[in-house]
Parts: C-alpha cells; structure tokens; sequence
C-alpha cells in the first residue's frame, strides 16, 4: 500500500510538471537606445539561464540608434559588455530598457532607463553599485595584491574573504529603503565574482603569470 501511495505520488508530480511546463512560454524584453561615436557594430551581453549562459548581440544602426527584443523566462540577469567592462544588470518579462551614451566619456553621459518608475530605480541602482564596489574592489584588490605578494594562501583567503564582506556591508548600507531584488541579484554576483577571483589566485599558485595581475572579470 505504501508503494502504490508513493507511485501515485510520483505520477502527481510530473503531470504537474509536464502540465504546467507546457502551459508557460518564455516571455521577452526590450533593449533600445541610441550611442554617440560608437565605432562597432554590435553591442554584445551575456545572459544568465536556468542551466548555463548564453551570449547575445544588440545590432547597432549606422546612426548609433538600436533597438531589439530578446527572450526572457521570469527574471534573469544580463552582463552589457561595454566600456571594457561588464555591467549587471536584472531583466522582467515585459521590460523595456532605454540606454543612451556618448562613447567618447561613457562614464559621464551613461543613462539607463526602465519601463516604469520602480524599475528606472532598481536598473540606476545596479549601475551605481557596479561603480561603487565592483570597480572599487578591483582597486583595493589590486592594492592589496601588490602590498601583500608574499602572503600565503591562507592568508590571502582571509584577505579575499575580508574585502568580499566589507563590499556586502556598504551593498546593505547603501539601501536605506526597503531590501528589494535587485540587491539579492548583486550580493550573488559579488560573491561569484569572489569565487572567480579566488580561483584566479589558486590558478596562479600552480601557474604563476608571466605580468600584471588578476583582476576581477
């Protein structure tokens, strides 16, 4: 009796799935804007899924406009590769992200905007942590590594883990309002761009690099 009970169980749970697997279809969004003095011809991102990432392109039209829908499930995050850099940024069903730059002084004319107000928010959210603390811990990293060449690798874990947890901090303090997802996603990808980082210098010990340093990608 039990194993019959088990069995209907088992036939329960995968009709459920099955049924509402096949009653969902992946949704979409928006990528569009326009860039000044931008030499390319695509703007390449990366994207998270469920089970691994996929790369994309956003094609650029000759007068800098752009403008392309791509498929989303829920919510994933997307890394735009511009500016020799990676920004991370969270993606809805249904969103619509504006972004606009002149290519010449991206750091001052970069602007991105959501469908609505909360989302303008969350995405100008993101950007301004990048700034704050992916960019800033490559400089203390960097800092670090080259005030510290002779630690071993305990040590410099300590280190590693100490930096990590002082960005999560000023990530946490930064947000005066209430925790919304837009953090979590940040605090993950710090902690991977951690992981990275800790692995660079696991690589490093067994292959030592010929110069420069690892920083974080």
């Amino acid at each position: 009796m039990k194993l019959k009970s088990h069995f209907l169980l088992v036939l329960f749970t995968v009709s459920f799935f099955t049924e509402a697997q096949s009653s969902y279809s992946p949704g979409s969004f928006v990528i569009k804007g326009h860039v000044k003095n931008f030499k390319e011809s695509f703007i390449d991102f990366g994207m998270t899924t469920y089970f691994d990432n996929s790369s994309n392109s956003i094609v650029v039209n000759s007068n800098g406009s752009f403008e392309q829908k791509f498929p989303v499930e829920k919510q994933q995050e997307i890394f735009l590769y511009l500016n020799e850099d990676a920004y991370l940024f969270t993606v809805l069903e249904n969103d619509i992200l504006t972004i606009e730059w002149d290519n010449s002084d991206f750091n001052k004319t970069f602007s991105i905007k959501g469908s609505n107000t909360s989302r303008t928010k969350s995405l100008q959210m993101q950007m301004n942590l990048h700034d704050e603390l992916i960019v800033s811990a490559r400089k203390e990293y960097q800092k670090m590594y080259k005030e510290n060449k002779k630690l071993n690798s305990q040590e410099k874990f300590s280190l590693i883990n100490e930096l990590y947890n002082s960005n999560v901090k000023k990530l946490l303090d930064s947000s005066a309002e209430s925790f919304s997802e837009p953090i979590n996603d940040i605090i993950t990808g710090l902690y991977f761009q951690y992981t990275i980082l800790l692995n660079n210098e696991r690589q490093q010990s067994l292959f030592p690099p010929i110069e420069g340093v690892h920083l974080l990608h």
